[in-house]
């Protein structure tokens, strides 16, 4: 799980395995979890947790959900402004559900990672500091502007960012990606949009709210 490395990742569209909700736009459609991780009283209230089908906007239907025994934090001394971030794989657990519209898209993800109270916190944090220390980045490929986007206050601290990647290749097009960042007690939850607009921001707005009223009532 990192900002800046995962931020890049997902807006270039190129999904990289540094954050729990990125990995699991990127992987395949998951059976259902071993015994082993299903008996599991916390990781298995985690993934009741989700928001269902039911719960979703209207028009999203189920893409697939995710879970497995484990999630990634940044590594302690970790630079939120770098392109490459070290993580640490911790226990606990991560649980992640998408919903898509249509045939074609959008999808909307979910993912709720049992990381410890100060990790949620700190994740949360390396959010902001992005924003105040690295909010435009460039290299040879693209130029990646992040920028914070409002939503109302949730859990014991909470951040939205909406990250735009120009590339300099003028056959490509942009790409915006929102993301928003919760810690609610022991757990971090995040949603993305991939490919955000003002009216699928709406949408995300709609499985953020209806996300931390489920996760409130049942972690």
């Amino acid at each position: 799980m990192t900002t800046r490395a995962a931020l890049r990742g997902a807006a270039a569209l190129s999904i990289a395995a540094t954050m729990p909700v990125v990995t699991a736009i990127a992987a395949p459609a998951a059976a259902a979890p071993p015994s082993s991780v299903a008996d599991r009283p916390s990781l298995e209230t985690l993934e009741q947790a989700l928001i269902t089908e039911k719960e979703a906007p209207e028009g999203y239907s189920l893409s697939f959900r995710f879970v497995t025994t484990s999630a990634l934090v940044p590594a302690e001394s970790a630079d939120p402004c770098a392109s490459e971030v070290d993580t640490t794989d911790v226990p606990g657990g991560s649980a992640s559900v998408a919903y898509q519209k249509g045939a074609d898209g959008p999808t909307v993800s979910e993912s709720l990672n049992l990381i410890g109270a100060e990790a949620a916190g700190k994740a949360v944090e390396r959010y902001r500091a992005v924003l105040e220390r690295c909010p435009v980045t460039e290299d040879e490929s693209a130029r990646t502007t992040v920028t914070r986007w409002s939503i109302p206050q949730a859990g014991d601290d909470s951040i939205a960012v909406l990250v735009t990647t120009e590339p300099k290749d003028s056959e490509e097009g942009s790409s915006r990606v929102a993301m928003a960042v919760i810690a609610h007690g022991d757990v971090m939850a995040s949603f993305t949009k991939v490919d955000a607009t003002e009216q699928e921001n709406a949408d995300l707005g709609k499985f953020i709210e209806a996300g931390v009223q489920k996760l409130q009532k049942t972690w």
